[in-house]
């Protein structure tokens, strides 16, 4: 992502899609990949596994709702937890302190150069530069220029301009050479795409399968002073036929509404702002995140989701136009003004930043997406918001801007209702109760009517500091030292690298559990606790900094195991409502240990901000340092990741302490040899070594020298040497080895896990080398605690990582010199070159950015499972591949132009680079058991896949006994009938057509065709037949002989020819009659087609109604020997009765929370206390209702 200028700070507060049903199940758990298949349960979405063990973090959720239920729509809507750690500068969103309301879904926008939809945006005060957005190539204008063209000859496509900092295609109209990019997720679907040279779109979905965007509605902002109305719409279809729609209006978009620092001032009258550049307030809002707002059924129906409007309704009395087109419209509209209403729709974010020893108080509004209701059908979700009761800002930093200091909304209630003749029936209820602590808010309970109540508890440590604190480590997380005076690091760049641990932003210590959740009761009175640990590495991703080349992040393993910022999950402890205790712990290091001691972190830190960079022979003065940081940070969206992680169950823990230990070393004079050696390891502790030493003897002599010599044993480097003179003094010691000893301590800081050699030796005149002393005295750092572990039986997780999938594989694949320049411009103006070559090339090295991989890493690679003796009893190994041999073939082409600082240009580097657009799939899954009698059992499961559909073509199945299974599955896409043409024209893909199985000479195929016709389907596309074949022989399963509007069976003619009708209600959302031995066309002689379609589309079906069709049991004339089920239901809750076909009926009582209470019959059907027959009853002892 380009960075304009440092003043935009981009604010984002995206839904995160992904769901998870079970609630007392909470772990982090590693989710083992799945192959994309036609089997729905095991399809994963590749984007879920990184979030939890992989990182460190608790994978909890909260259904909020449990009753909105629809057979053509999976709509869950949830509570998610982030336990990544504490951050000042953020703020809570609308559920409280790191929770986050997970429903819906979200394209969020990564702009690179300007954004796509901006025709004609200013660049420079001069008016010289007016630039045309990337999506002006999909709305008819053409280019000749292409991906491969671009890359392998970038002169003849592009011009580069000094003024917008960012390359331009030639022969155009000054239109960008580079699209945004744009990443999706919702429901089960993640993936990204872009715009083509071509103007055609480019797409990726990671949980397989195609899927089609449609930006027709995607529209060109004409000028920065249009009253743009926001109606862009981006359409995704996805290969089931789902449309889904984001956008549509400014209420289901995200933006950064106004940006600014404690420098710019408000003034009244309207007058402008100073200090801020007055194109940058009158330019359009950049749409960061486009909000899902309707999906549309391949049968018609529709799910809309309504988002608070007052943003796109109310109108500037000055400008007549709505106030958020422009920043500057924004202060003018509510400078003065609180409106509740509006403030709900905006989330302020306040912080720090500094360049220097200068510190800047900096300002983000972001306009949200805050949902009202869910609509389908007769269904309607309301959420209901308040203005959010408190407020962590520091005010004085507003000045004038009074609207901006009480914004943010909380969500209070969300409600289930059933639309019956314009009533509304409230069905399933939750309410959301908030508690302050310190200076932020938190969640402290949910209130569902049907399952109960959850309660949190948190720890209040940091809570009370200030947004604008200073004490944060280098990846945002709060520190706790109180000590930091500046949030810039000066990098020393004659060394190859430093250490992150050392000066301000290092990470804290003991600050893990600071504002996390440490507590959940749960209805059942059941709870748990967890409790967290700081993270720790053993690698980092470093660059070199003093290299006369361009050089690679490396991933290395320099100082042993080191602290890192955030937390991660070290145990949770969980007690049923009965006080049984289990606990779950979990160890982050490379492979099983009985005592922590041996203890190796897996962890790998992915980035580490570099905050200088130096400067020489320029006109003016240029900041040389940033808060920031100018290196570009890596696509991995977390700090840190595992390679390995081990869980244990209910984990034995004896805690053990090894003191610190003294060695002495010396040289009498009565040694023959003058020379003395101690080897040291310091094991797996970094070492601070307290030596003194001294020399002495009464023929020693004025020239006589002891030396003290530390060196890497392995390498020989030497790491310090000390040395004692006769009468000379050097090195700050006080004492005199002619006449006595040192007087002072001498500290040293060593690397843990090596191996040093300590030397000393005692030379002077040779007549006088007899009697010469010396010796030395080190306290080392031998001692430490840890804990010897009895595991009850326990699991090992291991990632995909850097170390096995690299961002950079060739150079010449992500930079060209051809592109740079090392002029430095300060607002458009010459300001010098950057000469030194080893600067040079250090600029280029922080700013280049690398191929991206990061969705290889986090797969698991292998699980092992441990019995409570430590034997390996179960082994899953997984192989990954991308589905082109030949990963980089499938790409385009976009160009990274960095910008560094406000105004400021630091030479001209556009970097060609690759957008990667291939499918990365599971090849194969080995399964071994080790069994104490049995041996080894054994199955190796490999697919192949569809290059077309993305879809598996082969599974190939091979156990220990040397049998195997082929499973071959064929799709539309694979089939040359119209009907499957249509099908795939349509986007519908993932339907099995063929599913054959073969075991040596027997082979059984299942083949489902489909149909799509006027009277049988209404024009859908729907299942046609179900065949069978066993080898030679083949039999007709099932017909599908006719379908309602809404894609329900109505009949269906099984293998033994007899037909069955199905009569449907309640919005046909549920089968009122299932009818056997008889006909649609009887029922329709019988019943008359406007009774059925009227029972169908009710919301809830007369009595008179449900009487006729019930009457058709006793219709022997016209429907002879027919067999008749009937029920009845309450909408979203059950059903209510059911008759089988001898007319015995059975009934469903539910309590007031809609849970069954009752199943019973009447004894002959006679309705009466006295023959009523219980069958079964339900007791829910929740404690905590």
């Amino acid at each position: 992502m380009k960075k304009y200028i440092v003043l935009k700070i981009l604010f984002l507060l995206t839904l995160l899609i992904h769901g998870q049903n079970e609630i007392e199940n909470i772990n982090i758990s590693s989710i083992a990949p799945q192959f994309i298949s036609p089997q729905v349960a095991d399809i994963i979405r590749y984007d879920n596994t990184p979030v939890s063990l992989n990182s460190g973090r608790l994978d909890l959720q909260i259904p909020i709702l449990n009753k909105f239920i629809d057979k053509d729509f999976s709509f869950p809507i949830s509570l998610s937890y982030n336990s990544s750690g504490f951050k000042p500068s953020e703020p809570e969103g609308n559920v409280g302190l790191h929770w986050s309301l997970i429903m819906g879904g979200t394209i969020y926008r990564e702009v690179r150069g300007i954004p796509d939809d901006y025709d004609g945006t200013v660049f420079d005060r001069a008016q010289y530069l007016k630039v045309r957005g990337f999506l002006r190539l999909a709305n008819g204008y053409t280019t000749n220029t292409t991906s491969q063209s671009l890359f392998e000859n970038p002169a003849n496509n592009i011009n580069h301009n000094y003024w917008a900092n960012f390359p331009l295609l030639k022969d155009t109209d000054n239109i960008e050479a580079s699209s945004d990019i744009y990443r999706f997720s919702f429901g089960n679907h993640s993936g990204k795409f872009i715009i083509d040279f071509d103007g055609s779109i480019k797409s990726i979905a990671y949980s397989g399968g195609k899927v089609k965007i449609d930006i027709s509605s995607y529209f060109l902002v004409e000028n920065v002073q249009s009253d743009y109305n926001g109606k862009s719409e981006i359409r995704i279809t996805t290969d089931d036929g789902y449309v889904y729609c984001f956008g549509g209006s400014y209420s289901a978009t995200e933006y950064a509404a106004f940006t600014w620092d404690e420098r710019l001032t408000f003034p009244s009258g309207g007058t402008n702002p100073s200090n801020q550049n007055i194109n940058d307030l009158q330019r359009h809002n950049t749409i960061s995140a486009f909000y899902l707002y309707k999906i549309i059924a391949p049968n018609g129906r529709i799910l809309r989701i309504n988002y608070k409007n007052l943003v796109d309704t109310t109108i500037s009395p000055d400008s007549k136009r709505t106030y958020h087109v422009t920043p500057w419209d924004l202060y003018n509209f509510s400078s003065q003004n609180d409106n509740e209403e509006l403030q709900m729709c905006y989330l302020l974010r306040q912080s720090k930043y500094g360049y220097g020893n200068s510190l800047f108080e900096t300002m983000a509004l972001n306009k949200i997406a805050l949902v009202e209701s869910v609509e389908l059908d007769d269904k309607i979700v309301r959420f209901f918001h308040s203005h959010k009761k408190n407020t962590i800002y520091e005010r004085n930093s507003f000045k004038d801007f009074v609207f901006g200091r009480k914004t943010g909304a909380q969500l209070d209630s969300v409600c289930l209702y059933l639309k019956d003749n314009n009533k509304l029936i409230k069905i399933e209820s939750t309410n959301l109760d908030y508690v302050q602590i310190g200076r932020r808010q938190f969640l402290e309970q949910i209130r569902n009517s049907i399952n109960g109540k959850y309660n949190f508890s948190y720890n209040p440590q940091g809570t009370y500091v200030s947004p604008l604190a200073i004490d944060y480590d280098h990846w945002g997380y709060w520190s706790g030292s109180g000590t930091n005076s500046s949030l810039v690091i000066n990098t020393i760049f004659d060394q190859e690298l430093y250490d992150f641990q050392q000066g301000n932003r290092r990470p804290g210590t003991n600050v893990e559990s600071a504002a996390l959740l440490n507590k959940i009761t749960f209805p059942t009175g059941g709870y748990k606790q967890f409790i967290y640990e700081q993270h720790e590495c053993q690698y980092a991703l470093e660059l070199d900094l003093f290299t006369q080349t361009v050089s690679i992040p490396t991933m290395r393993s320099r100082f042993g195991t080191r602290k890192v910022g955030g937390s991660r999950i070290k145990q949770i402890i969980s007690y049923d409502n009965l006080g049984l205790k289990q606990t779950q712990d979990y160890i982050y290091t490379i492979s099983p240990l009985k005592d922590s001691g041996t203890y190796i972190s897996s962890g790998e830190l992915m980035y580490v901000p570099l905050y200088t960079f130096p400067f020489d022979d320029i006109k003016k003065p240029l900041f040389g340092s940033s808060s920031y940081g100018f290196n570009e940070r890596p696509y991995d969206t977390d700090h840190i990741r595992y390679k390995s992680v081990l869980e244990y169950n209910n984990l034995k823990r004896t805690h053990h302490v090894v003191h610190d230990e003294t060695v002495y070393k010396g040289i009498s004079p009565s040694d023959d040899i003058r020379k003395a050696t101690l080897n040291v390891n310091t094991k797996n502790v970094p070492q601070t070594w307290i030596i003194n030493g001294f020399g002495k003897g009464q023929y020693y002599g004025q020239n006589g020298t002891a030396s003290i010599k530390i060196s890497e044993a392995n390498t020989n480097k030497l790491i310090q040497a000390y040395y004692f003179y006769g009468s000379t003094y050097n090195n700050g010691y006080t004492g005199d080895p002619l006449f006595g000893t040192t007087t002072q301590d001498r500290r040293l800081n060593l690397n843990a896990n090596t191996d040093y050699r300590i030397e000393i030796e005692c030379y002077g005149p040779a007549d006088m080398q007899s009697g010469a002393y010396a010796s030395i005295n080190i306290t080392y750092k031998t001692g430490y605690e840890y804990d010897t572990i009895e595991p009850d039986q326990y699991k090992q997780t291991i990632f995909t990582s850097y170390g096995n999938i690299l961002e950079t594989s060739n150079p010449d694949d992500y930079n060209n010199d051809k592109l740079y320049s090392s002029d430095i411009m300060i607002n458009g103006e010459w300001v010098g070159k950057i000469k030194d070559p080893i600067i040079d090339n250090l600029y280029k090295s922080i700013t280049k950015k690398a191929q991206d991989r990061s969705r290889e890493r986090g797969m698991i690679k292998e699980e092992r499972y441990y019995s409570k003796d430590e034997k390996l009893v179960k082994n899953i190994v997984y192989e990954y591949r991308p589905l082109d041999n030949n990963i980089f073939s499938n790409y385009n082409v976009y160009i990274n132009t960095p910008s560094s600082f406000a105004n400021t240009k630091l030479g001209y580097y556009s970097q060609l680079n690759k957008e990667y657009f291939y499918q990365f799939y599971l090849t194969s899954q080995k399964t071994k058991e080790y069994r104490q009698n049995s041996g080894i059992l054994e199955i190796n499961e490999s697919y192949n896949y569809d290059t077309d559909g993305y879809y598996v073509k082969k599974k190939t199945i091979v156990n220990s006994n040397g049998t195997t299974i082929n499973v071959d599955y064929s799709y539309p896409s694979n089939k040359s009938d119209i009907i499957y043409k249509e099908m795939v024209k349509a986007n519908i893909l993932a339907p099995v057509i063929e599913k054959t199985i073969t075991t040596g000479n027997s082979m059984q195929q299942i083949i489902t065709d489909y149909q799509k016709d006027p009277i049988k389907t209404k024009n859908l596309f729907l299942p046609k037949s179900v065949t069978t074949k066993i080898n030679t022989d083949s039999r007709v399963d099932l017909v599908y002989d006719l379908f309602n509007s809404k894609g329900n069976i109505q009949q269906i003619t099984g293998l033994d020819g007899i037909s069955v009708v199905y009569l449907w209600s309640y919005n046909c959302q549920y089968p009122i009659a299932e009818i056997k031995n008889v006909t649609y066309t009887q029922i329709v002689a019988v019943l008359g087609q406007t009774l059925i379609d009227r029972v169908a589309s009710a919301s809830i079906p007369s009595d008179a109604d449900l009487l006729a069709i019930n009457a058709l049991r006793n219709n022997t004339s016209a429907l002879k020997d027919i067999q008749i089920t009937t029920y009845t239901y309450k909408p979203l809750v059950g059903m209510l009765t059911s008759t089988d076909p001898s007319g015995i009926t059975a009934y469903y009582d539910y309590d007031s929370f809609g849970r069954l209470k009752e199943t019973y019959i009447y004894k002959d059907n006679i309705v009466s206390t006295a023959n009523k027959q219980t069958i079964q009853k339900y007791d829910y002892h929740y404690q905590n209702q």
